[in-house]
């Protein structure tokens, strides 16, 4: 199946906002102010960012990007790949800070996978976008792993 720029777009924008829920719940589940609580909420401002990124390609690639933060969260493209979302109120069964990073290795490295799986599937414009994205979370790969 051949996937347009504007649906790389939508999903990884999606994916951007689920993670930033994940990271956000985790973190006011946590009780008093420690160091997970500051990684849960360090991760959750860094998936923001990167959906900010990702807000930047779509201009650049003249898709308009709804406000995604609930709308097409059900589109078909993201009941695809439902594989790719976390449950934002399931909580991570976490003791140490170093258990958050590497969750956060973990669902970066799929995400990385995933792309470069489908870049093989894409040509011109699309896989320029994708490897854009790969790029974006490898470098997030990359600083989590100076904490490990």
């Amino acid at each position: 199946m051949s996937y347009s720029s504007k649906d790389i777009i939508i999903l990884a924008a999606n994916i951007e906002q689920n993670r930033f829920e994940y990271y956000y719940s985790a973190a006011k589940k946590v009780k008093g102010k420690n160091d997970l609580k500051y990684i849960f909420l360090d991760l959750a401002e860094k998936e923001a960012e990167h959906k900010e990124v990702i807000k930047k390609l779509a201009m650049q690639y003249d898709i308009e990007l709804y406000d995604t933060s609930g709308i097409g969260r059900n589109s078909n493209i993201n009941h695809t790949f439902a594989h790719l979302f976390v449950n934002p109120t399931s909580s991570p069964k976490v003791k140490l800070p170093k258990d958050v990073l590497r969750i956060a290795q973990k669902l970066n490295n799929d995400i990385i996978q995933f792309f470069h799986d489908l870049s093989k599937e894409t040509v011109g414009n699309t896989k320029s976008l994708i490897h854009r994205i790969i790029e974006q979370e490898k470098a997030n790969v990359e600083l989590i792993g100076r904490f490990l």
